[in-house]
């Protein structure tokens, strides 16, 4: 590195740990020793920014980049800390936007720097949802195609983990998901198809011989014990407990390792490999891609089941990765493609209509939904709470699920009407938007933020559970309801997740069989004069149930025994669990290879371990 460069790394260390006075000394120097006016304006428009974060900064700083033109890498910089101020002026977003786009339609720069600038562009905006909207359509989409376009498939995919986090989950909802992969899905398996057919790839594993069990592999993102791999874990315990059991699963884990996963699989006699273990150097999407696919050949596992997660499938499904390509969804269900030969997702019935598509269902058979030995603890919680003559609320999930306006709008107006209530809620941080909403409605004294807890244990410290719209709890609310806490339900159309899901179709008599249909209206008093199950069909219904609940001690009673005997008959079978993964896994699976001719199988030389003509970025982290 010569003078200059160490003299701009050096000025860049200098921001970054907040020496303003040694980083505007050196920005001098660059514009007296190395005659560069253009980059010390530059340079000094950035110090006022990082010094100073606001609009009266942020504005300068973009005014000097698109006159003095910006270098890609001080662009990437400029913008890696926009998270710092969220820009309330559509004009600078506008500028922003229209710098970003033409400085990418410059020669291409490195793949990191456009992933910066998404990221830092995302970071600022996780709580502004029309700017978000304005960027996905005018930064975001651009980006994709031109990445696209240029065959920069690594950036592609890396782009995909920058929106799902920025501009999918922050309006965590059933439409935004398929608003947003509505328009990105088709680009992705496009991306996919034109891959293959342009590089050689890692051979596919052989065909299962006659009278042997095939290997079907399950792709979990990130090592976690979140509920879409506990419930993945309990429909595996269901299956090691039925006699027949056609294929032998086995587990492969992009991000991290967790423990507690691993020896959970290895009780099960199921394998397991956590790539950040194993290939802790091959980061690079595609070369995880060129991973996953080497280790379905060496372990001959003629399936590929995507865990829920749609990050990275509908370009390996395009690639067509796997003879047998599956989606085993627990959350969204807006997602399509031909190259997926399953959908499996939850519910009572074999079969289940959702959004215009049969998929396959599995029944949920925990047994571990309540712990009794937990009660002295949520006893001695409810007492720290100053629960005595006080009725706790609480909504159990992550923070996106819980920002929604009209949520927060329906737990601010129970709330008020009910002083002696309090709320409790949580997540991985304070979000600030939900805070924003409870001081707006002045309640933010009736709210606990509790954070990322054990939820089998605060399930019992509950006396009303308030359901999340339009994306419903998961996991949270089936351990509510073994504890006997009546829940508040609001109706979500073709919901693929949480207890309606599996309650309304029996309820309303679309699914399942007449004598399950019956059970489910008896439990809930379906035909009495106080039906028990409250599922609302607007706002002022939700709010109205929240209030009998909060005002009858007998109603709460009455509920909650009805929701904790669905969950005991309906939600606690394993067999029945473990019975319906065989036969939809094994029914696909035969299908499928039934339908291809050995030649759509051949297996390539062996020895190939990578991509061919693919120039993967070293250093890039994993999908989070």
């Amino acid at each position: 590195m010569g003078e200059r460069g160490k003299l701009i790394d050096d000025l860049f260390r200098n921001v970054e740990r907040g020496d303003f006075a040694g980083a505007r000394e050196l920005s001098r120097d660059l514009r007296e020793i190395f005659a560069s006016p253009n980059e010390a304006d530059i340079f000094d428009r950035l110090i006022d920014y990082r010094a100073a974060p606001g609009l009266e900064t942020l504005g300068p700083l973009i005014a000097v980049q698109i006159e003095k033109g910006t270098a890609p890498t001080l662009l990437a910089f400029s913008w890696s800390g926009l998270g710092q101020t969220p820009i309330a002026d559509f004009e600078l977003l506008h500028k922003f936007t229209v710098l970003s786009v033409l400085v990418m339609s410059r020669a291409p720069p490195a793949d990191e720097i456009v992933y910066t600038i998404v990221l830092g562009a995302g970071t600022g905006y996780t709580t502004r949802f029309d700017d978000c909207d304005y960027l996905f359509f005018n930064l975001v989409m651009p980006l994709l195609r031109k990445a696209a376009g240029e065959a920069r498939y690594n950036l592609l995919m890396l782009l995909e983990s920058a929106i799902y986090v920025y501009f999918v989950k922050n309006r965590d909802s059933e439409v935004n998901f398929a608003a947003r992969y509505g328009m990105m899905a088709g680009l992705f398996r496009d991306a996919g198809a034109r891959f293959a057919t342009e590089n050689d790839m890692p051979p596919l594993p052989a065909l299962p011989a006659p009278g042997t069990r095939p290997r079907v592999m399950f792709l979990v993102h990130s090592a976690s014990r979140l509920a879409h791999v506990e419930t993945m874990l309990a429909s595996f315990r269901g299956y090691r407990s039925q006699a027949h059991q056609p294929f032998d699963p086995f587990v492969i884990v992009d991000a991290g390792h967790e423990p507690s996963l691993e020896r959970a699989c290895a009780d099960l006699n199921i394998g397991i490999e956590f790539l950040a273990v194993s290939h802790p150097h091959e980061n690079s999407p595609l070369e995880r891609m060129a991973i996953v696919r080497r280790t379905m050949a060496e372990r001959g596992c003629v399936a590929l089941v995507f865990v829920s997660l749609v990050l990275r499938m509908g370009f390996y499904f395009g690639a067509r990765i796997a003879p047998v390509q599956i989606w085993w969804s627990m959350k969204y269900s807006s997602f399509e493609i031909p190259e997926i030969d399953g959908y499996i997702t939850g519910g009572q019935s074999d079969f289940r209509e959702l959004h215009g598509r049969t998929w396959r269902a599995i029944p949920h058979g925990d047994s571990d939904w309540f712990d009794p030995a937990l009660a002295p603890r949520a006893a001695a919680l409810r007492a720290q709470l100053g629960a005595d003559g006080r009725v706790i609320l609480g909504c159990f999930g992550r923070e996106e699920k819980l920002r929604d306006a009209a949520f927060l709008d329906a737990v601010c107006t129970i709330l008020a009407r009910h002083p002696q209530c309090m709320f409790l809620w949580t997540g991985r941080t304070r979000d600030p938007l939900i805070e924003q909403a409870f001081e707006k409605s002045g309640v933010t004294g009736q709210t606990v933020f509790i954070g990322w807890v054990d939820t089998k244990l605060y399930a019992q410290v509950l006396d009303v559970f308030l359901d999340s719209f339009p994306l419903p709890a998961g996991f949270t609310i089936y351990q509510a309801m073994a504890a006997g806490v009546p829940a508040v339900l609001y109706a979500v159309p073709d919901a693929s997740l949480g207890v309606q899901a599996s309650i309304s179709r029996l309820y309303f008599g679309s699914e399942g069989e007449p004598a399950q249909q019956a059970r489910v209206a008896e439990i809930f008093a379906k035909n009495g004069p106080r039906p028990l199950y409250l599922l609302a069909r607007s706002v002022e219904d939700y709010v109205a149930h929240a209030d009998a609940l909060i005002d009858s001690v007998e109603l709460r009673r009455a509920v909650g025994a009805a929701g904790r005997q669905f969950i005991a008959e309906f939600m606690s079978d394993a067999g029945r669990m473990g019975a319906a993964f065989a036969r939809h896994f094994e029914e696909i699976i035969a299908g499928r290879l039934k339908a291809l001719a050995p030649a759509t199988l051949s297996v390539q030389p062996a020895g190939i371990t990578s991509f061919r003509g693919v120039n993967a970025p070293a250093g890039l982290a994993g999908t989070p």
